[in-house]
């Protein structure tokens, strides 16, 4: 007769498993890349839509950052063919019968103007509300002024 064989039980050993998913976690935590929200210029795509607008839009305010020159140099930005300051432009901004929602803005930058003049007309035109801003190296098309041939 045979001789009875002790049955024992197969047992997981808890304690390397949990080693194992804390070196997986610890992984996973350390890789992990950082969600960054995208800041971005909205675009002025066309749309698909052929229906004509309601009413004519206002002409957009074309401002182009120039480098002052000469005994004026404070004088950086023009805006409708006229040589402006920042407070000069931030004035005309800010005027009550100018609706910033409503407006398109084109900056154009001289090739000869600096970065700093570029920011802080940005910073300008968002603390004042404008949410329509477009930097073009160019007033050509679709921007084009229609009185204009």
């Amino acid at each position: 007769m045979g001789r009875k064989r002790d049955v024992e039980e197969a047992a997981i050993p808890l304690s390397a498993m949990i080693d194992v998913v804390f070196l997986l976690l610890i992984y996973f935590i350390v890789t992990q890349k950082p969600i960054v929200n995208d800041v971005f210029l909205a675009a002025n795509l066309p749309n698909n839509d052929t229906t004509p607008p309601k009413s004519e839009p206002k002409p957009p305010f074309k401002i182009d950052v120039i480098e002052g020159r000469g005994p004026d140099a404070e004088s950086q930005y023009r805006m409708d063919g006229r040589v402006l300051t920042y407070r000069e432009l931030e004035s005309r901004l800010s005027s009550p019968s100018i609706n910033p929602a409503k407006i398109d803005v084109i900056i154009m930058v001289d090739p000869n103007g600096t970065h700093k003049k570029l920011v802080n007309l940005l910073d300008m035109l968002q603390k004042l509300n404008f949410t329509s801003l477009n930097l073009v190296d160019d007033y050509s098309v679709p921007f084009k002024d229609k009185k204009k041939p």
